[in-house]
C-alpha cells in the first residue's frame, strides 16, 4: 500500500456499471445526448478493481455502490460483480440503485444471494398517470410487483437487506409513506426508509441557469478527496453530478490508479476547493449542490 495522504482519505467506490438506461425520466441527465453510454464488461470490472486495490484496503474502506446514471439490472454481470465485491474484494456494504423494471423474482434473488447490501428503488411518482409522465413509461403497476417480491425475499430469506425507495418529486415525502402503507399493507413494515429529492436542474442541463454567486463563498465539497467516481468505460471521472464527463481524469484499464488519483489536473480542483476559488466555468462551480445553495 502507498502511504499517500490523498489516498488515504478515500471512504467510498461509486462504480457505475451500466450508463444505459430503459427509462427517459424528464429530470435526468440520462436522456442528455450528451451522455455517454457504455456498459462495462465483468473482465474489465476485474481491471478495475485489481488496479485501485493496489492502493486500498477495500475491507477497511468498507462501501461500494453498483450504480449511478443508468439502469444497473440491464448489465448482465451484475451478480457476479457483486459477488466479486463481497468475496474477492471484501467491500462490507454494496448498494445499488434501479428503476425496479428489469427483473424477475429469480433475477433479484441471484443478486441478493451474491450478497447485495442494499437496493434502492427509484420511484419517482405515486400515481400511474404521474408515473408515465415522469418516468416516460408505463411502468407504475410492475414496479409496485416487483418492490413486494423484494421485500417478500427481505421477510423470508435476506433478513439484512436493506430496501429503500428514492423519490425526485415535488410531493411530500408523507404522501409517499401514506401511498406506501396502503399498497404493501403487511410488507411496508420490511421497506427501511423513503428518500425523498428536491426536483431541481444543474445549469448543466438547464441552459437558461444563471449563478450570481462569488466563488469564495461556495461551500466545501469533500468528493475529490473521500470519494472514487468510475464510468462505465472504467473512467476515473469527478463525480456523479458531472453528467457529461467535463472532468475525466483517464482509463482505470490503461493508467495507473495512483498516477490518475494524483495527477496534476485532478490536484489542481481538489486546491481549488480548498481555497474556495472555483473558476465559474468549471463543473464544481455549476454545481447542483452548489445551485440549490445560491437559492436558498
Amino acid at each position: 500500500m502507498v502511504n499517500n495522504k490523498e489516498i488515504q482519505q478515500i471512504q467510498h467506490i461509486n462504480f457505475d456499471i451500466c450508463s444505459y438506461c430503459n427509462h427517459k425520466c424528464n429530470f435526468c441527465s440520462n436522456p442528455d445526448e450528451r451522455t455517454k453510454k457504455y456498459m462495462t464488461k465483468l473482465v474489465e470490472f476485474e481491471k478495475t478493481m485489481d488496479n485501485i486495490g493496489q492502493y486500498l484496503n477495500f475491507k477497511d474502506l468498507g462501501e461500494i455502490g453498483l450504480s449511478s446514471r443508468g439502469e444497473v439490472f440491464m448489465n448482465k454481470d451484475l451478480s457476479k460483480m457483486v459477488k466479486l465485491t463481497k468475496e474477492k474484494y471484501g467491500f462490507n456494504y454494496v448498494y445499488v440503485s434501479t428503476n425496479g423494471v428489469l427483473f424477475d423474482k429469480e433475477k433479484v434473488f441471484d443478486v441478493l444471494e451474491s450478497g447485495l447490501d442494499s437496493i434502492k428503488f427509484s420511484i419517482n411518482a405515486i400515481s400511474r398517470e404521474r408515473y408515465l409522465t415522469v418516468h416516460g413509461k408505463d411502468d407504475f403497476d410492475l414496479v409496485l410487483a416487483n418492490l413486494r417480491t423484494v421485500l417478500l425475499l427481505k421477510k423470508n430469506y435476506f433478513a439484512d437487506l436493506k430496501v429503500i425507495i428514492s423519490c425526485v418529486s415535488d410531493e411530500e415525502v408523507d404522501e409517499y409513506k401514506s401511498f406506501f402503507k396502503k399498497e404493501l399493507n403487511d410488507l411496508y413494515e420490511y421497506l427501511d426508509d423513503i428518500w425523498k429529492y428536491d426536483l431541481v436542474f444543474t445549469p448543466g442541463r438547464n441552459k437558461n441557469s444563471t449563478l450570481n454567486i462569488e466563488a469564495k463563498n461556495l461551500p466545501s465539497c469533500s468528493f475529490p478527496f473521500d470519494r472514487i467516481f468510475i464510468d462505465a468505460d472504467c473512467h476515473l471521472v469527478l463525480c456523479c453530478l458531472d453528467y457529461f464527463k467535463e472532468e475525466d481524469y483517464g482509463s482505470l484499464l490503461e493508467v495507473d490508479f495512483f498516477k490518475l488519483w494524483n495527477s496534476d489536473r485532478f490536484r489542481q480542483t481538489r486546491n481549488m476547493h480548498k481555497k474556495h476559488l472555483l473558476p465559474k466555468d468549471h463543473i464544481c462551480y455549476k454545481c447542483l449542490n452548489f445551485d440549490k445553495n445560491m437559492k436558498d
